[in-house]
């Protein structure tokens, strides 16, 4: 019917003018006023064996406390925890594809015990300005990488079942003005440049949902231009179900901010009653919105029989793909299993108040997810200096380390929609070191001003400084002040003036600095001897840290930025670096990060895939094999890496390219490949092999909008990192030019007449039952909103009364208190 269809789309719950009160038909207990799943779960369509998709975020770990502080019911416990993980961003620093195909199959396993269906990862984002603010929710600034590694983490969840959603379509790359700015870019830039990651993901992976932005991208919306989800679909081949982003379709959202174009103005803007729909967007969440007024149009023939026609085409395109993505994931009939069912709220409450769980808890590997936590922590964390050799520093070297900065607070990140509250151990830097080196060795320095606090760090074996960003500095934007993109890439002043302070005292410091992505470090690279990224490093990260400095663990981890030495190195001139400023159209760059100052010759403090380690490599020379004789091969380059230094260890292989003799405008330098090596033991040798298509030579023709591999001789770099002085080059030759597309539309849904009303002759119906439904529930929901508003106006007056009694009444106590001691 046309209400099941609906169902499938979107919630209706607390809307405006809502068409069906879900807490009327699924009846759920009142323990649904409190917890976010009216804003995550969808309707369960019990006649039809149609189960509604369970959704939850899921960055570093699905969450079951949203934000922080609304808890998610059982499955979740009662607490909100969840396994956590490290952010992406430091995951990325593992260039291991593997490990990330681990992590997402951990996620996909939490999500089956926790009867979810849709996790929100990957974001595959890239960093055109190394400011954003989600920038730890990316893979780094090159779209390739992004592509690899967010296509492992699909795979891993998708391997168990569940369904992953790559995200945010289209060019995502600003905070603070999401909800209404634009990318301007050209075709060639949109292409090549942030369309890149999008086709490798859909490509390898095949996620089976798509989110879409909150911002524009040449001047629409990606749920409001057919454009954009018609390359998604007709050219890059995806298969499955596009959502948009969280009240991305409200108008009073994306229009809130007042330098918006649209503040203030009168509703309509964004499009007509068909809009969304007809751009390609199956689900509208978490709220029906555009997806109620096409319904409603529809079911009360308010649309001309055209517009009706339309409005009918578009829903059953929609509803086909979801019921096909469910289909797939066994959320159909009777391979569909069972919704949990929570304990009725009587026995809940019993239970609660005799401290036990609800019996649907979901029991967890804790152990087997903190093993894998500490693991990629270990990875990804980054040796970026380590003068004279100081570090590794045995606890057997060690009579006493002194730590400064924030080391009992363990930062793990955004505290928005992907924030974690974990169930398991949260090791500290402090506790790290405490247990490493020994309780008494590990001295917690408070205040450097304090009498002998200077002493104990000049007599210090070890100083570690634990400086750097925090939820507060960067991560998802939500007004009014938490998160947003970063102010600056530098440490706070703070933090710079501690390390000045320390580096006289010292020459044995270690400034370990958390952050989202890169740090700029003039400030005080030539002040201390060693310095490590640690990002956002997840719940072990103190442990992890902790192994790196005592050398149990030789680093492995590589930056997945480049580090310019000053912010405006890194996006060519005529390029903001305030994105984030409030302007309505922000120019984005064609060239940014390594591309860009590799062309101009801009020497970075440390380039692309930049590490070092506690031992050396040497790279041989590299071979090149093409496999077949078509005009589009299979490259194969093969090098040699032995370890030359005395501790075993990882090392990562870049492989980029460049034309030296083409004469079409292209990218300056592309990373083609990368591979990891086993660990090799001192002295040890192993072939490193990097798999890569000469498509991935190609620049996009905009005038015959295909891809063209241009006739010419390409340089094939091979090496540590994107540094022109330490990589060794082969040539590739390409007779003539080669032109190709993308690999085109997927298969249609396979749901007989979907969408394939032919408009010339429909005729529109009204639906009776739907709008006697819709005048029902309507009702039922201004009841409900407006208990909800008692309730809110019943707390309200409830805090005011006990300020008052607080405030006042302790006041005049205090008072009376004070007469009688002066009459006394």
């Amino acid at each position: 019917t046309l209400q099941d269809k609906y169902d499938q789309l979107c919630n209706p719950i607390f809307d405006d003018e809502v068409a069906e009160s879900w807490l009327a038909r699924a009846k759920i207990d009142i323990r649904w006023f409190s917890g976010p799943e009216l804003m995550f779960d969808l309707q369960e369509n019990e006649r039809l064996g149609i189960r509604g998709l369970r959704t939850r975020d899921g960055p570093r770990g699905l969450t079951c406390k949203l934000g922080g502080s609304r808890k998610f019911w059982a499955p979740c416990p009662v607490d909100g925890s969840s396994p956590a993980f490290p952010a992406q961003s430091l995951r990325a620093a593992t260039w291991d594809v593997e490990l990330e195909h681990e992590l997402g199959a951990a996620i996909g396993e939490i999500a089956q015990a926790l009867d979810l269906h849709v996790v929100f990862l990957p974001s595959i984002n890239i960093l055109p300005w190394l400011n954003w603010g989600r920038g730890q929710e990316s893979y780094g600034e090159d779209p390739l990488f992004n592509g690899k590694m967010g296509a492992a983490a699909v795979r891993g969840v998708q391997s168990q079942g569940v369904m992953a959603t790559a995200k945010h379509f289209l060019a995502n790359n600003i905070e603070n003005v999401r909800w209404y700015a634009s990318a301007e870019f050209d075709e060639k830039t949109l292409h090549e440049v942030y369309l890149k990651q999008w086709s490798i993901i859909v490509a390898e992976s095949s996620p089976e949902m798509v989110m879409t932005a909150y911002n524009r991208a040449q001047g629409s919306w990606a749920n409001q231009n057919p454009k954009f989800i018609s390359i998604l679909r007709n050219r890059l081949g995806f298969e499955g179900t596009v959502m948009t982003d969280w009240f991305a379709t409200l108008e009073s959202v994306m229009s809130i901010q007042e330098k918006s174009p649209w503040h203030g103005k009168p509703f309509g803007w964004f499009g007509n009653a068909t809009t969304v729909l007809t751009a390609g967007v199956d689900m509208e969440m978490p709220l029906c919105n555009f997806a109620k007024k096409s319904v409603l149009g529809l079911a009360s023939c308010s649309f001309s029989d055209a517009e009706s026609c339309q409005s009918a085409n578009v829903l059953d395109r929609a509803v086909a793909h979801i019921l096909r993505s469910k289909l797939r994931y066994g959320l159909i009939g009777n391979r569909a299993k069972p919704k949990v069912k929570i304990d009725p709220f009587p026995k809940f409450f019993k239970r609660s108040q005799m401290g036990l769980e609800d019996s649907a808890v979901a029991p967890l590997n804790q152990m087997k997810y903190d093993e894998l936590a500490l693991r990629i922590a270990r990875q990804g964390i980054v040796l970026l200096k380590n003068e004279g050799g100081i570090l590794p520093k045995r606890p057997s070297e060690i009579h006493k380390v002194a730590v400064l900065g924030t080391p009992e607070q363990l930062e793990t990140g955004d505290q928005g929609s992907s924030s974690v509250k974990h169930s398991g151990e949260t090791v500290t830097v402090m506790q790290g070191l405490q247990v490493k080196y020994g309780m008494s060795q590990v001295v917690l320095v408070e205040d450097l001003n304090a009498e002998g606090s200077a002493e104990i760090v000049r007599s210090a074996d070890l100083v570690v400084l634990d400086v750097g960003l925090s939820w507060e500095d960067e991560g998802e934007f939500i007004p009014p002040a938490s998160g947003g993109d970063r102010s600056h890439l530098g440490l706070r002043p703070a933090d710079v003036d501690l390390i000045r302070k320390v580096s006289k005292l010292s020459n044995k410091v270690v400034v370990v600095m958390t952050s989202g992505v890169t740090i700029v470090v003039e400030d005080f690279v030539n002040l201390v001897p060693a310095i490590l990224w640690f990002g956002y490093p997840g719940p072990q990260g103190g442990r992890a840290l902790a192994d790196i400095l005592a050398g149990d663990v030789n680093p492995a981890g590589r930056m997945t930025s480049v580090t310019p030495r000053i912010p405006a190195d890194y996006v060519p001139k005529g390029i903001t670096l305030t994105p984030w400023d409030g302007a309505a159209e922000v120019k984005y760059p064609d060239v940014h990060g390594f591309k860009h100052m590799w062309s101009e010759k801009i020497k970075p403090r440390y380039p692309l895939g930049f590490g070092l380690s506690y031992t050396t490599f040497s790279h041989g020379m590299p071979s090149l094999e093409a496999d077949g004789q078509g005009p589009l091969p299979s490259l194969t380059l093969t090098v040699e890496v032995s370890n030359t230094g005395s501790v075993a260890g990882i090392e990562t292989v870049q492989v980029y390219a460049r034309c030296s003799d083409c004469t079409l405008k292209r990218l300056p330098i592309l990373l083609v490949g990368f591979a990891r090596t086993a660990m090799l033991a001192p002295g040890a040798s192993a072939v490193a092999t990097v798999v890569f298509s000469a498509k991935e030579l190609a620049i996009y023709d905009t005038e015959k909008e295909l891809w063209l591999l241009e006739k010419g001789t390409y340089d094939i770099m091979e090496g540590p990192c994107a540094d022109p002085d330490r990589v060794k080059a082969v040539q590739f030759a390409v007779a003539e030019d080669v032109t190709f597309d993308y690999p085109g539309a997927a298969s249609p849904p396979d749901v007989p007449g979907a969408g394939a009303a032919e408009c010339g002759t429909f005729r529109c119906r009204r639906d009776e039952e739907f709008l006697t439904n819709f005048s029902e529930a309507e009702k039922i929901a201004m009841t409900i909103n407006a208990c909800i508003l008692l309730a809110v106006v019943l707390a309200l007056l409830t805090c005011c009364c006990c300020f008052w009694r607080r405030c006042c009444r302790g006041g005049k106590s205090a008072d009376a208190g004070k007469k009688k001691v002066k009459k006394a």
